[in-house]
């Protein structure tokens, strides 16, 4: 029952993002909040990977070993696929309902490359800053303390927990 327990508790960097997302719900900032349709793949990505893990550790392997294994699973379970299509649907609706806006991805391969060389970034990593740059958005929020860290002169690259304190982008509480 304590091991269970465990796994429900949040990260520190998970409660920040819980904390934005229920900031974000509860109508709290004055500003448009975006994500790519890269979010979508990353969780589809998270999603898989979980499922095939499940399996992956039922065969008695070692999570040491699964990104190494991993190609060898599939997921021909036509529950498992129609959990990871709920879910994309979910995730939609969840985005919809609390006002987020899913922009579409015009990847530009060489400005990407740029930004990979010049930040030292991953490619996923300046995929999003070029989306974000894009759309001329003020702030990328993310927990990745390495993109933080990159000190990317075009955007500015923020924890979640940053915009707490950004009271241009919150709305006033009300005088009661």
């Amino acid at each position: 029952m304590l091991r269970e327990s465990r796994r429900r508790q949040l990260q520190p960097s998970g409660k920040k993002c819980k904390a934005l997302i229920d900031d974000i719900k509860s109508r709290k900032y004055r500003c448009t909040f975006l994500t790519s349709e890269w979010a979508e793949v990353e969780l589809i990505q998270a999603i898989r990977d979980r499922a095939i893990a499940k399996s992956f550790m039922l065969d008695g392997n070692e999570m040491a070993k699964f990104n190494r294994l991993k190609p060898r699973y599939r997921i021909e379970d036509v529950q498992r696929r129609k959990v990871i299509h709920n879910a994309i649907d979910d995730f939609k609706r969840f985005l919809k309902k609390n006002g987020i806006e899913i922009v579409k991805l015009n990847m530009d391969i060489h400005r990407i490359h740029d930004y990979c060389l010049k930040y030292l970034l991953e490619t996923q990593d300046a995929a999003h800053v070029d989306t974000a740059i894009q759309y001329s958005c003020g702030y990328l929020v993310t927990i990745d303390g390495q993109l933080v860290e990159s000190k990317i002169s075009e955007i500015q690259v923020v924890y979640p927990d940053t915009l707490f304190s950004k009271s241009e982008l919150r709305i006033p509480k009300s005088i009661s």
